[in-house]
């Protein structure tokens, strides 16, 4: 996924679409019935998709905010990442507490998951337009595209 997003230059689309799969993946693994392979094949299905966001998600807040704000940016994404790690389990513990089944506690985390790649899609325009803004880069140039002569020059 890294190399796709690096060779594109598209952050959005390879941070979202991860997130959306893994929201409609993750409950499959809730059907009854289901044999062990079916089950283990369905959850490395949604650990690969839930693992496939991240290396584009972390790029992310220095396209939209620019180099020093930036660094700002990802201290506040661990913070509520920290505190996703605390809330997470207390919601999914309280559901299982309140005598409801696992697969509603599977369900809350995939409208996690697709709560985050909706928003994820929603920030597409102004993470776009900031690194076209930031770069200087007209519209009509792809952003991996750049002049062949461009470096110090030797004589």
């Amino acid at each position: 996924m890294s190399w796709s997003s690096d060779r594109t230059g598209e952050r959005c689309f390879h941070t979202a679409i991860p997130l959306i799969l893994s929201a409609l993946i993750f409950p499959l693994t809730t059907l009854p019935n289901l044999s062990l392979g079916w089950l283990l094949f369905w959850l490395c299905a949604s650990s690969a998709a839930i693992y496939g966001f991240g290396p584009s998600f972390w790029v992310l807040p220095t396209l939209t905010l620019g180099e020093s704000a930036g660094a700002a940016a990802l201290g506040f994404v661990n913070m509520f990442g920290g505190l996703g790690g605390f809330v997470g389990p207390t919601v999914v513990g309280a559901i299982l507490t309140a005598n409801h089944s696992y697969n509603v506690a599977v369900f809350f985390l995939s409208l996690c998951f697709l709560f985050a790649g909706l928003v994820t899609l929603a920030m597409r325009d102004r993470i776009t337009g900031k690194r076209k803004q930031v770069a200087g880069v007209p519209e009509s140039i792809p952003p991996t595209a750049a002049p062949a002569d461009i470096g110090p020059r030797r004589s």
